[in-house]
C-alpha cells in the first residue's frame, strides 16, 4: 500500500480531500427566509436546533457551522450565526452567516 501511494505522489496526482461538516448545516437560502418577529418554533422549523444552547441565557441560539477537510486538519473554516429572542420572539440577527444572508447583522426597530 505504502508502494502504491508513493507511485501516485510521484506522479503528481494528489488525493481527494473530503470535507467533514460538524455542528449546524445551514443554507444559505433558508437562513435568508429568518424574519424578525418569527416564534422559537418557527425558527426550529426552518434552520433546525441551534448547536449550543446557552443555559443562562435561553434566549440566546447559537448556530456554529465549521467544515474541516479530512486530508489537512488544519484547514478549517467556521460560521457563526447567533440569534436572539425577546418574549419568544425573533428580535436580531448577528455574525458570519447573517452577514452573508443580509449584507449586515438584522436587529428589530
Amino acid at each position: 500500500m505504502g508502494y502504491c501511494h508513493g507511485s501516485l505522489a510521484g506522479a503528481g496526482i494528489t488525493p481527494y480531500k473530503i470535507e467533514i461538516n460538524q455542528g449546524n448545516v445551514l443554507l444559505l437560502t433558508d437562513i435568508e427566509q429568518l424574519k424578525i418577529g418569527m416564534n422559537k418554533q418557527q425558527v426550529k422549523f426552518l434552520i433546525g436546533q441551534p448547536v449550543l444552547n446557552n443555559i443562562f441565557n435561553p434566549d440566546r441560539w447559537d448556530y456554529i457551522e465549521m467544515t474541516r477537510y479530512k486530508n489537512n486538519s488544519r484547514t478549517v473554516q467556521t460560521s457563526r450565526l447567533t440569534l436572539h429572542f425577546k418574549q419568544d420572539k425573533l428580535n436580531n440577527m448577528t455574525g458570519a452567516l447573517a452577514l452573508k444572508a443580509f449584507g449586515k447583522d438584522i436587529n428589530s426597530k
